[in-house]
């Protein structure tokens, strides 16, 4: 019997020894798994990503195209009106030159110049037109030309003007600042303008009153049209 009970014994202490060994194992394994070094080898870099010849070439700007119009009465018209207490009076330049240029259709790059015969000048009462040559008013046998000069040309204005010209005027020898709005469209082959200006006649020298019971008002409006074709 006590043979039995001893193997019996001996058969129940096996399991557990085998079970600490096992385990033994396990952590072994797991400690030699966790002290293995770790893999810190630098990354290779990547290498730089091509940059395709399109890209790296600089965009060419475009050519700059210059219009050009040479202004005359076929293209152009400079006219005015005069008023007095009672009635008033349209006239006309029939003689003027001139030029107007500017770059890539646009109206803030143009440059005008205009030369007007003051002999040239027509209205509509026949008498009037000798009378406008004398000293009264243009003297043009002293001051045989008006002038107009442009220095520069921005956008927007009075009346609903798409811009506005600055320049000189000139008449009777005086000249003077004025700023003219216009209403312009450029495009490739036409030029279209539309323009009124007030200006003061005796800010010019142009002082004759005008008869007692019929002064001449100060204010003169002059109006300009021009509608040509370009020249490149």
């Amino acid at each position: 019997m006590k043979k039995m009970i001893h193997t019996k014994e001996n058969q129940k202490r096996k399991p557990i020894t085998f079970s600490i060994s096992m385990i033994g194992i396990v952590l072994a394994c797991s400690v030699m798994a966790s002290c293995s070094p770790k893999d810190n080898s630098p990354k290779a870099a990547e290498p730089p990503k091509a940059v395709s010849p399109e890209a790296s070439t600089p965009t060419e700007a475009a050519p700059t195209v210059t219009g050009t119009m040479a202004l005359s009465p076929r293209n152009a018209s400079i006219e005015f009106l005069g008023e007095k207490l009672v009635g008033s009076h349209e006239g006309k330049f029939e003689s003027f030159s001139g030029n107007i240029s500017f770059r890539d259709s646009d109206p803030t790059t143009a440059k005008v110049d205009v030369k007007i015969d003051m002999s040239s000048v027509k209205t509509d009462a026949e008498k009037l037109d000798a009378h406008l040559q004398s000293a009264d008013f243009f003297d043009v046998a002293k001051f045989p030309d008006g002038t107009f000069v442009s220095n520069s040309v921005t956008p927007g204005g009075s009346r609903d003007a798409t811009h506005t010209v600055h320049g000189k005027l000139t008449l009777r020898g005086v000249t003077k600042e004025i700023a003219i709005p216009a209403k312009i469209e450029i495009s490739k082959t036409d030029v279209l303008m539309r323009a009124e200006v007030t200006i003061n006649r005796k800010d010019y020298g142009i002082a004759f009153p005008g008869m007692p019971d019929n002064l001449i008002k100060d204010d003169v409006k002059i109006f300009l049209k021009l509608d040509g074709k370009l020249q490149q």
